[in-house]
């Protein structure tokens, strides 16, 4: 994915290369991790596809200052498909984030969704890394149709 037309391509790999922010800091601990899995199920509704929905979740986890790093490549599912091209946000645990597997290979038991370590019937397949996408009001409106604030309520309030 280029984020600006003008880049050369070793312009690109290099930005494709470079370690993710906050890399050697904390991890996520487990409140983190609740008000992540909180916020993944009313992100979940978004019009979004998977490169759309990980930048998404990124700009969240830039703003909460979680490390993650943000991958593109290949998803097999044993039994349920493959996947070509395909988005999802890494930890450096090996957990992944992946919100839109589904929309792609069905809702079988198997087929990823939400935050998980994935199983041996799940392979991603890395074929670039991307930085983190840094918190950005504006285009975090317009990827999510609402600011931040709307998904951090309780109970989110139409807009």
């Amino acid at each position: 994915m280029q984020t600006r037309p003008h880049n050369s391509d070793s312009e690109r790999r290099q930005l494709a290369n470079r370690p993710p922010r906050h890399q050697d800091s904390h991890a996520m601990n487990a409140k983190q991790q609740a008000a992540l899995e909180a916020v993944l199920q009313k992100f979940d509704g978004l019009p979004l596809e998977c490169d759309g929905m990980t930048r998404v979740v990124s700009m969240y986890l830039s703003h909460e200052e979680i490390p993650h790093t943000i991958q593109c490549g290949k998803l097999a599912v044993q039994g349920a498909g493959f996947i070509p091209l395909h988005y999802w946000v890494a930890f450096a645990d090996g957990r992944v984030c992946d919100l839109r597997a589904r929309m792609w290979l069905g809702n079988a038991a198997n087929v990823p969704h939400g935050l998980f370590l994935p199983n041996d019937d799940q392979m991603y397949t890395k074929a670039a890394e991307f930085r983190s996408t840094p918190y950005l009001e504006v285009l975090f409106y317009i990827l999510a149709l609402a600011p931040l604030e709307h998904f951090l309520q309780d109970e989110p309030t139409k807009t």
